[in-house]
């Protein structure tokens, strides 16, 4: 009984990650730099908590949304970065609403344009199963969000599975 008090004493934010960071990487919002171009991650899984809170009931717990720490993250990454290297932001949770499913996936949509104020020339983005091309163009030069389509059993209408090519 000892030992699991020990976990009620953990920040929510330590706890909610625990197995992420344990498996995977203590980093929740990594940055890649390679020849040409920055790749910054931004965590948008949240699960069920204040940011992702919807009055679409059909959307409770599949919605993510983008809080600021992850946001900051992805500037700092982006300002360390060479000054002619194409930004690139990665998330999961889709900011246009999806054709099949009919819904958005980020409860906070508007951070698409703060994304492309960052700099980030293109955002690549998963959970729809769906491909799909979708530009912003409220700000020069414009973001385009990229949605890959599935690698997995999971298709949508018997969608293939299918990936997009960026150059």
């Amino acid at each position: 009984m000892a030992r699991n008090l020990g976990l009620l004493r953990k920040p929510a934010h330590e706890f909610k990650y625990s197995r992420y960071i344990r498996y995977i990487s203590p980093e929740l919002n990594p940055a890649l730099e390679i020849s040409g171009a920055l790749i910054a991650g931004c965590n948008t899984a949240h699960g069920i908590s204040r940011g992702s809170l919807t009055r679409r009931m059909r959307d409770l717990g599949v919605i993510g949304y983008v809080n600021e720490r992850d946001l900051e993250q992805v500037e700092e990454a982006f300002s360390r970065a060479v000054r002619d290297v194409a930004r690139v932001v990665m998330i999961h949770h889709n900011p246009i609403k999806g054709e099949n499913s009919g819904r958005h996936g980020l409860a906070n949509t508007e951070v698409t344009l703060a994304f492309a104020s960052l700099g980030a020339e293109l955002a690549l983005r998963g959970q729809d199963h769906q491909e799909a091309v979708h530009t912003v163009e409220e700000s020069a030069p414009g973001l385009v969000i990229s949605t890959a389509g599935p690698v997995s059993n999971r298709l949508r209408l018997g969608r293939p599975s299918s990936f997009n090519l960026s150059r």
